[in-house]
């Protein structure tokens, strides 16, 4: 019959070895994630733990020098696992549930204790301070060792009090594996802490592990599974909202197809047209930032600007539509911009505030108001804080939808006139955005009563930026330009515009033949180059590395990027290559005649 050492000691290496079949399932998974990973090492260093365990049973009493270097060793090790997989356990919640910057203090005070013990644990092989071995290799508890247990303690209190109240965060089944993860333990903890000589905690850590482990496999299924279906339901969402301006366009063509000879009725048709591809292009450039946040990819300019030109022209364009649903804006920001130049992105700043105003006009009633307030929330040294707020008195949100507000195509209400309805990307995209300018952004509402939006970002103040006080009739008349466009319609277009400025126009159909182009003129001929980026053979940003290059007095003129590639990250790399500014892709001829006018 198996005595209580012996059954401690089988149970111990079972537990080992099935502790590191579970590890090494994790290890040789494919497509590991952080979370797979954590539990890796949960689950190896409690099989290790298992081992030293086992070794400290074997070796008590055993009186040989060999006997005492082992136990010593095996009961260090017993120890640091403990310690350390306490710490793990902390970083695997951290890694799962992401907590923010006042939670993670509690991971804090958990780790400075564990560090504590650690320095306690190695200073006992020397002073005898949580334990001590007799002339007979037996292993003896000092009054130290139970406050060694309160890190053990402490540990599990924050763990179980961070799990409960991120549980919303879980699936149930998740959050119940792992409580059992932390209360398991923690009992047998306390168990083993005064009937000595069992290893119902070591026991336990296999147990949960295991439960851990079957409902971790679930999850992942289920997120699969959740993944694939709003797959479906973005394809299917995006499918509709690209097709109803791209019908209407059609319709609106062959309604002037129809009526070729009714002026006035051609005109509107165009109007209209003009309206939904302007929706259309704003829909596709929300999808493509909305690609870049979620992959991480998207980048900020840090270019001095002018915050009251952004706010003016929001307000701007704002009002406009305000106007056209009897909806009063009122924009208190001149008062608060103390500092109005900084370093940022002017473009996403732009996108950011125009986002929140426009659905505060969207969502509003008839005769409803509108405030835009700017102020400063910090202002140091070289360094500034701003907060930009945007109240309304209009349809207000459902507390339920508050929680769901910031996620990609969300909308409370589907049968709301279909008009005002945007693709419910907006406040998705807003949101990243924000983040990715280290700012918050925050929203409080009340159904039937209005909704206030709180943005706050820091900005790095910037030097004044001297602007251009030219004539404000821009003429470009005269000026010799060199298009460099691969798409014959679009070079079509650009030529036929510039041409009816009195530009004079030089065309090139790729990077290569803009290269040629160039080498074959006279020095000075050109004043500026509109070259395309995304083009065959050579594209614009070699094109221009290769321009740059040129032993020429003149290769160093103006040359403009055209792209439809509009994003901060895009931006970037023309200017690293050398062009001089950017223009988005479809142009306005207005802007296309400001900065040739800037230039030259």
């Amino acid at each position: 019959m198996l005595d209580i050492k012996s059954m401690a000691i089988s149970f111990e290496l079972f537990g080992a070895f099935v502790s590191l079949m579970l590890g090494a399932f994790f290890f040789l998974q494919k497509n590991k994630d952080e979370i797979d990973r954590d539990i890796m090492n949960v689950v190896s260093l409690g099989a290790l733990l298992l081992i030293s365990d086992s070794m400290t049973y074997l070796y008590d009493g055993v009186t040989t020098d060999v006997g005492f270097i082992i136990n010593k060793l095996a009961t260090f090790l017993v120890y640091t696992c403990n310690y350390t997989l306490l710490m793990l356990f902390g970083k695997c919640l951290i890694d799962y549930i992401k907590p923010n910057k006042k939670q993670r203090c509690v991971f804090c005070v958990v780790f400075i204790c564990i560090i504590i013990s650690l320095i306690m644990l190695v200073a006992s092989q020397f002073f005898d301070i949580i334990y001590y071995f007799d002339e007979f290799n037996v292993y003896h508890r000092t009054n130290l060792y139970f406050l060694s247990q309160i890190t053990s303690f402490i540990g599990i209190f924050c763990y179980g009090y961070f799990l409960l109240k991120n549980k919303n965060k879980m699936m149930k089944n998740e959050y119940y594996a792992t409580l059992c993860y932390v209360v398991i333990p923690s009992l047998c903890t306390i168990i083993q802490t005064f009937i000595y000589g069992f290893p119902f905690q070591i026991l336990s850590l296999v147990i949960s592990g295991w439960l851990l482990f079957l409902t971790r496999d679930l999850a992942v299924r289920n997120n699969l599974k959740q993944a694939l279906d709003s797959k479906d339901s973005y394809l299917s969402k995006m499918s509709h909202d690209l097709r109803t301006p791209l019908n209407g366009i059609i319709g609106l063509l062959d309604i002037n197809d129809n009526h070729p000879d009714d002026t006035e009725l051609n005109q509107r048709s165009r109007d209209k047209a003009r309206v939904a591809a302007n929706h259309l292009l704003s829909l596709l450039n929300d999808v493509l930032e909305l690609s870049k946040l979620d992959s991480q990819r998207a980048a900020l300019i840090e270019d001095p600007f002018d915050l009251r030109d952004v706010l003016d022209e929001v307000e701007t364009i704002s009002r406009l539509k305000a106007e056209s649903m009897n909806i009063n804006l009122i924009c208190n920001y001149k008062d608060g911009l103390t500092c109005p130049y900084v370093y940022g992105s002017s473009l996403h700043m732009k996108q950011i505030l125009l986002n929140l105003v426009d659905n505060a006009i969207k969502y509003n009633k008839k005769d409803g108001y509108v405030e835009f307030n700017v102020n400063v929330k910090r202002h140091k040294e070289d360094l500034i804080t701003y907060v930009f707020v945007v109240k309304d008195n209009g349809l207000g949100i459902d507390k339920e939808y508050l929680d769901h507000i910031f996620e990609p195509f969300s909308q409370e209400n589907q049968n709301f006139n279909e008009y005002r309805l945007g693709t419910g990307l907006g406040m998705s995209i807003v949101k990243g955005l924000v983040e990715l300018m280290k700012g918050s952004i925050s929203v409080t509402s009340k159904k039937g009563v209005g909704s206030t939006f709180e943005v706050v970002i820091p900005f790095k103040i910037a030097p004044e930026i001297v602007k251009n006080t030219k004539d404000s009739k821009v003429s470009i008349k005269g000026k010799k330009v060199l298009l460099v466009e691969d798409n014959d319609l679009n070079r079509e277009i650009a030529k036929t515009l510039l041409e009816d400025e009195g530009v004079l126009v030089s065309e090139a159909v790729d990077g290569l033949n803009a290269l040629k182009v160039f080498e074959e003129s006279e020095i000075g001929y050109f004043d500026l180059i509109l070259m395309d980026v995304v083009m065959p053979n050579m594209n614009g940003l070699s094109a221009t590395r290769a321009i740059r290059e040129l032993n020429r007095i003149d290769s160093n003129l103006p040359i403009i990027a055209l792209s439809a590639n509009a994003y901060a990250e895009d931006i970037k790399k023309t200017k690293d290559a050398g062009m001089d500014d950017y223009v988005s892709k479809p142009f306005k001829i207005e802007n296309l005649v400001e900065m040739i006018d800037k230039y030259c």
